[in-house]
């Protein structure tokens, strides 16, 4: 079988196993807000000016809302909105990876990495703001490597204003933008005083673009909370494990360390261990492309292509490991969103480097099949167990919705109490449920119910919910 043939045959298993189970996602908290605020500005006909107040109390910006919005006008059914929201994730992201792949002339299969990433099925995935920092990201590094290619303005507008979305999703976007910046003034000096007129015209419509935002930050901001703080030298790598299982299970699904996920326990360490292998390449690339830069600074040797744009990149992780390093945040996977797929061209660079040697691709395909088997062990975990009890996953959205439909089909007017975790923190999911959810499916169910009780069906972890009416009233 043919390479490219190979290649298209397991992209397209990814892609299912990517849009398979789409009411297999969470359900927490601040999805539950954005999609109700989507809901309602639908309602109002209205365009909300900012989205989610984040933990430091600055609004971020109204993008996922406005695209919840367009999302929500074809239908109310959240599996829907699901797969749809993944569907568009996953395609943009491809076609900017394969693009620039293209673009560069690099060897595909590394594109099968992200597929392949349990963080970024997740975020895909997730009814969420910060995800769709992800996919922006990929249209932003295409259009540099094109701007960098071409040296066409159009390239150039393109990037400012993908820069406004990823602004306008979540201030973590940052961690790409401002090194785009410094990319400029290092690298572009030469085209931007040769295209000086242009170059400004589309800069002042890029910063009349930002304006409105930033009045809004500066008039809504709000006290924040404390963030606790992290070991910054663990932070260094944090982006890089996105492209491996190490620490996914252990913050996700603490479950899958003692149940079972469908591989032997033996087994399931052994690929977990392998999943490392994607630091190795990440940490041999980075070291690689150090140093072919750091020599064609000295012997001041033009740069192709490829290695502007790793200065690129080499400029986004060094910025990141300042900031992280600074900060002293602890570091969740999520703000990692904007710059992973900056951390996965090291690991790309390296393969395609020592692509035709065989230990090398060796290495690649065990590293491959040990991410596909974790993939699949998770979404086989999170199907047969209906969720978790855990603030980081909770019961299904499936599961969710299955128990506001039976409610429904009860009185109104009997009492509800519920007794799951995720519930009890985040009460707020379960009324958005129920707005959402409102109109019953059936004939109203006859008895003398005094109370419905929410509970967790099952006396093990699983997170399957189930309705109890047979307690008495307290």
């Amino acid at each position: 079988m043919k390479e490219k043939t190979i290649f298209w045959v397991l992209l397209g298993l990814l892609i299912v196993i990517r849009l398979l189970f789409p009411g297999d996602v969470p359900w927490i908290n601040d999805e539950s807000i954005l999609i109700y605020n989507a809901f309602i500005s639908n309602h109002h006909n209205a365009y909300p000016v900012y989205g989610l107040i984040g933990s430091m109390g600055i609004p971020y910006g109204p993008l996922p809302i406005w695209i919840y919005k367009f999302l929500l006008s074809f239908s109310q059914d959240l599996i829907l909105i699901v797969l749809l929201k993944t569907s568009i994730s996953v395609l943009i992201s491809f076609l900017s990876l394969y693009f620039i792949a293209k673009t560069l002339k690099l060897t595909p299969f590394p594109l099968l990495i992200p597929f392949v990433s349990p963080y970024i099925f997740f975020y895909d995935r997730l009814l969420w703001d910060n995800c769709f920092l992800i996919p922006a990201s990929s249209i932003l590094l295409l259009s540099l490597v094109k701007f960098i290619d071409t040296h066409r303005l159009f390239w150039f507008a393109i990037s400012l204003y993908t820069i406004v979305c990823l602004v306008h999703i979540h201030l973590m976007s940052l961690l790409i933008v401002i090194p785009f910046f410094i990319y400029l003034a290092l690298f572009e000096r030469e085209w931007l005083s040769k295209h000086w007129k242009n170059s400004l015209l589309v800069l002042a419509v890029f910063l009349c673009f930002l304006i409105p935002y930033s009045i809004i930050i500066s008039s809504s901001t709000v006290a924040g909370t404390k963030i606790p703080t992290g070991n910054s030298w663990y932070n260094w790598f944090n982006p890089v494990r996105f492209f491996s299982f190490w620490g996914f299970d252990h913050y996700f699904v603490p479950e899958m360390l003692t149940k079972n996920t469908g591989i032997h326990g033996r087994i399931y360490t052994l690929l977990r261990f392998l999943s490392g292998i994607g630091f190795v390449f990440f940490i041999t690339g980075f070291i690689k492309i150090f140093t072919i830069l750091w020599t064609k600074s000295l012997k001041k040797i033009e740069l192709t292509t490829e290695e502007k744009f790793l200065s690129y990149c080499t400029i986004t992780v060094l910025s990141s490991i300042l900031w992280f390093t600074i900060s002293r945040i602890a570091v969740h996977p999520h703000y990692n969103n904007a710059i992973c797929l900056v951390y996965l061209f090291f690991i790309y660079f390296y393969l395609n480097l020592y692509w035709k040697n065989k230990i090398i691709r060796c290495f690649f395909w065990v590293y491959f099949v040990s991410m596909l088997l974790l993939l699949i062990s998770f979404s086989y975990f999170i199907h047969s167990s209906g969720g978790t009890r855990t603030d980081h996953y909770g019961t299904t959205l499936k599961d969710q919705i299955n128990i506001i439909k039976q409610i429904n089909s009860y009185d109104p007017k009997i009492p509800i109490y519920v007794d799951v975790d995720n519930f009890n923190k985040y009460p707020h999911s379960f009324q958005v449920l129920q707005f959402l959810y409102n109109k019953p499916e059936g004939p109203k169910k006859d008895g003398p119910i005094k109370r419905i009780n929410v509970v967790y069906r099952d006396k093990n972890s699983t997170g399957w919910i189930a309705l109890d009416t047979s307690s008495p009233t307290k």
